[in-house]
């Protein structure tokens, strides 16, 4: 039995909380999910990348109506 391993990373910036907000820095957090990859990759473990998790959920939900 194979096994797969989803990457979810933040690609948006995050909402403000009390009025502050904490900025993004360029380009996401996506290298430290590459970090992560390339090290499941090594160990012979699949990896799939979902870059915009709200993107991925309302197009499940749209396409279970």
């Amino acid at each position: 039995m194979s096994k797969s391993v989803a990457i979810l990373y933040q690609a948006q910036e995050p909402p403000a909380v009390d009025g502050i907000k904490k900025p993004m820095k360029p380009g996401g957090y996506s290298d430290s999910g590459t970090n992560i990859a390339y090290s499941l990759h090594q160990q012979g473990i699949e990896v799939e990348e979902i870059k915009d998790l709200v993107f991925f959920v309302q197009k499940k939900v749209e396409k279970n109506k």
